[in-house]
């Protein structure tokens, strides 16, 4: 690790436990693991083929979450090594998660299974006690909470629309995931999730209102008899940070 004297903001993606999965052989420890080689968007008998190799594939995951850990072990050990680690505010944290056929099918982007959407994030702010988080929070809540430790918590309403883990609002707090978008094509279609549902809605071209599609618990599974005094009072929440919703 290479410690500067000006304050620096260091972004690092850790691409292993994206397709294809990459560990080297030393890691190999769930076994037997598909081999490098396949193909997650081919053809419909490449799908059926990687659907009977599932266990296969799901150990090949396995090796590079662990090869990720070791990963992120090593630069830990050499931030604190340097002396930096209690100067340094770090925040680690997946992108997307990835499903392996729990809902029916595997990947990401397709859905909104909480194995897509929700991911591991822990944070180090030097001289804050450890907090564990248990509202829904999302990547808008990272520089908000960064700003509140830097004493700047009067800045991010101004122009981001998350939250400070510092202080959270259990009543209020939701955190909303949109589809992934593909060859550039917009998105409309969006998750919301709070501490009792997690609403699928879409927004029209407009954005100005909200169709609530679907309605599931926080493990994703379907809710029949729906509080939509609650399902209401979410969307109002998120009303407050983006624009103006209202469900039909």
């Amino acid at each position: 690790f290479h410690q500067t004297e000006e304050p620096r903001l260091d972004y690092v993606m850790i691409y292993t436990t994206h397709y294809d999965y990459y560990y080297p052989d030393t890691h190999e420890f769930y076994t037997p693991a598909l081999s490098l080689g396949f193909d997650i968007g081919g053809t419909n008998t490449e799908s059926r083929r990687l659907w009977t190799q599932r266990e296969q594939l799901l150990n090949r995951y396995r090796n590079a979450t662990r090869y990720l850990d070791d990963l992120l072990g090593q630069f830990l050990r050499s931030l604190k090594a340097s002396g930096a680690l209690e100067d340094t505010v770090l925040l680690i944290f997946g992108d997307h998660g990835e499903a392996f056929w729990e809902h029916g099918r595997f990947g990401h982007t397709f859905g909104f299974s909480n194995k897509q959407t929700q991911v591991a994030a822990v944070a180090h702010f030097p001289g804050r006690p450890t907090i564990h988080v248990d509202e829904p929070t999302s990547h808008a809540d990272f520089f908000p909470t960064i700003f509140d430790y830097l004493g700047l918590s009067g800045m991010p309403g101004q122009f981001m629309t998350g939250r400070s883990w510092f202080t959270p609002d259990s009543d209020e707090q939701v955190a909303v995931t949109t589809r992934g978008t593909i060859h550039a094509r917009p998105s409309y279609r969006h998750v919301l999730t709070t501490k009792d549902y997690r609403i699928v809605f879409r927004t029209m071209k407009k954005g100005k209102r909200a169709r609530v599609e679907h309605v599931y618990d926080t493990q994703h599974e379907p809710v029949f008899d729906v509080d939509y005094t609650l399902v209401n009072q979410a969307l109002r929440s998120l009303d407050q940070r983006v624009g103006k919703l209202s469900a039909e």
